[in-house]
């Protein structure tokens, strides 16, 4: 078989195409024309305006309406500041630190002393009060965290 097509004594079989018939071949320039020209047709096809369009706007005196149950624009929560995480980091990490960096410093000293305070009753052997000391510390610390998030920061020179 390598014999064959080494001798060049293959060829291509015609299909039944321009190629079969010479006088309606297209030489590459008329053939690339048509291609373009049928890319033109469908483009226009595809940009030409709305004959319906008139039927797209409403009048001034017809409001739009959602559908039942449905609202005009999405559903969106407020964002998020950026400070308020931080300091609910900060709360997380060491109760009423966040609370005294933002500025809430009889919240934060409370919050730091419930928490300081847990420390001598650990040592006096009274397990159970320190751990309900130090854990209403760090919920109260983290619930005012929070409020940090949810809350915008009142942005006054002091």
């Amino acid at each position: 078989m390598s014999e064959k097509l080494a001798g060049g004594t293959a060829q291509r079989p015609l299909t039944a195409t321009s190629e079969t018939n010479p006088a309606t071949a297209l030489t590459p320039a008329e053939r690339a024309e048509h291609e373009l020209a049928k890319i033109d047709e469908e483009m226009d096809a595809i940009l030409a305006p709305n004959p319906n369009q008139v039927a797209l706007v409403n009048s001034p005196n017809q409001a739009l309406t959602p559908a039942q149950g449905r609202s005009i624009t999405p559903s969106v929560s407020a964002g998020v500041e950026a400070n308020g995480v931080n300091h609910l980091a900060m709360n997380a990490l060491v109760p009423g630190l966040g609370s005294l960096v933002r500025g809430h410093y009889a919240t934060g000293a409370m919050q730091l002393g419930l928490a300081m305070a847990s420390l001598p009753t650990l040592f006096m052997g009274k397990w159970f009060l320190a751990v309900l000391v130090a854990l209403s510390a760090y919920l109260w610390s983290i619930v005012s965290g929070i409020r940090f998030v949810s809350s915008p920061r009142n942005k006054t020179w002091r």
